[in-house]
């Protein structure tokens, strides 16, 4: 079959064979599918045309007309559709500025790395900064308030606007850059609060090289710490063997000791010879027997005023000795009284040292008598009271915390003292006594 054979004229009673409908008609016009596919099926199946070069066909689907051009389908008049034009058929420059919608550029378009000039921006006013205004967008604006700056960028800190918050902690700031002050003068707060140049004055000043120096005569008690501990060599000299006295105007003094007791420069004290009187010695001084010097009988008798007897030892063969009436011990192997001293009772109380060695005569009746606990009045194991009722009355004897009991008993607890009865109380233990006596349950 001839392909592309041109145009032909039929004469009258020619015969229309199949080539020339193939070569004149077929392959002449233009073949209509409904979808791409459709032609690419219709030119593969068996008995169809085959592809050749300048064949034509419209397809529905995509309403364009196509041209083969001996390798493949392609559009007739470059209808161009949205998306269809790529970099690559864009030459070089050939977008203006006219082409692109206003309004259409957004940041994505932009490239990260653009570096767009400067002088592309619209302008600024000189010693403006580009600045986001409420609205987020970026703004031409002048600053203002603490910091300024001009069109060449030189900031400026406005005058007074610094305040201790805006200076960091660890700024350093030399002290150079602080308003001179007088030679030997210091910063102190004035009573405004303000930090001031003043020069130190009163007890202590400094130079101006940073010596202090304490002015004399201002060192007071109050000045100097309870733990100072200042050194001896620190005092003025004191003379070989004095000590500091307070003298009549209560001024610390060097002063010699004398009288009864003197000291050398070495700390050693002396009592004077013979200066010992009886005020001297402490009550309970409880000197022994040895410190004493070797006496005679001759000598002992000449300071016991009331002994009698005769002899060179008197003490020895039959001396007559009278201690004074009442000079009792509360231990039971003390000298005690000849008798039993007579108490009168007639309100109940509890018993004291005092009555040890006596009898308590109850003269008025129901009353109580009460030993105290050992804890309150430690009676010495051995004292012995008599308690006696007079006649017409009874007594009770109780005691406190300790134990009493009734002798030849188990009974323990407070007694009954009838009229005209006698009770002797004997301390037995620590904390236990026994009663016995006619008229005692």
């Amino acid at each position: 079959m001839t392909v592309n054979g041109g145009v032909k004229n039929w004469t009258t009673g020619q015969v229309l064979d199949a080539d020339d409908l193939n070569n004149f008609v077929a392959n002449q016009t233009i073949a209509r599918f409904a979808t791409i596919s459709a032609r690419t099926a219709a030119y593969g199946i068996s008995g169809a045309p085959s592809l050749q070069k300048g064949l034509f066909s419209w397809v529905d689907s995509t309403k364009k007309l196509y041209y083969y051009d001996g390798t493949e389908w392609v559009e007739v008049g470059a209808q161009v559709e949205d998306g269809e034009i790529t970099e690559a058929k864009l030459a070089d420059s050939s977008v203006t500025s006219a082409k692109i919608v206003d309004g259409t550029i957004v940041n994505a378009d932009i490239n990260a790395s653009a570096a767009i000039a400067h002088t592309k921006l619209a302008n600024i006013t000189a010693g403006s900064v580009l600045m986001g205004n409420s609205s987020n967008a970026p703004t031409a604006t002048a600053l203002s308030g603490d910091v300024t700056v001009n069109s060449s960028g030189v900031t400026a800190i406005g005058s007074g606007v610094v305040v201790n918050a805006d200076i960091s902690a660890s700024a350093s700031i030399a002290l150079s850059k602080l308003a001179s002050g007088t030679s030997g003068q210091i910063i102190v707060a004035n009573t405004s609060g303000v930090p001031t140049w003043v020069s130190e004055t009163g007890d202590v000043t400094i130079s101006d090289t940073g010596v202090t120096a304490i002015a004399s005569g201002v060192i007071v008690d109050a000045d100097v710490n309870a733990s100072a501990a200042i050194a001896h060599s620190k005092l003025a000299n004191i003379t070989a063997g004095s000590v500091l006295i307070g003298n009549a105007s209560n001024v610390p003094t060097a002063t010699a000791l004398s009288g009864d007791v003197t000291v050398t420069s070495s700390g050693v004290t002396a009592i004077g010879s013979g200066v010992i009187v009886n005020a001297d010695v402490n009550a309970s001084a409880a000197i022994a027997l040895s410190k004493l010097a070797t006496s005679t009988s001759s000598q002992l008798a000449s300071i016991i005023s009331d002994e009698t007897g005769s002899g060179a030892l008197v003490f020895g063969t039959a001396p007559t000795i009278t201690p004074a009436e009442g000079t009792t011990t509360n231990a039971h192997n003390g000298a005690g009284y000849m008798g039993m001293p007579q108490v009168s009772l007639s309100v109940g109380r509890t018993l004291d040292a005092t009555d040890a060695g006596k009898h308590i005569y109850v003269t008025a009746g129901s009353q109580t008598v009460t030993i105290p606990a050992n804890t309150a009045t430690a009676f010495p194991v051995g004292t012995t009271i008599v308690v006696v009722t007079a006649n017409g009355i009874s007594t009770s004897i109780a005691i406190n915390t300790d134990t009493l009991r009734l002798a030849n008993s188990s009974s323990t607890g407070t007694r009954t003292v009838a009229s005209n009865g006698m009770a002797t109380l004997l301390k037995i233990n620590t904390t236990e006594w026994i009663c016995s006596g006619n008229g005692v349950t």
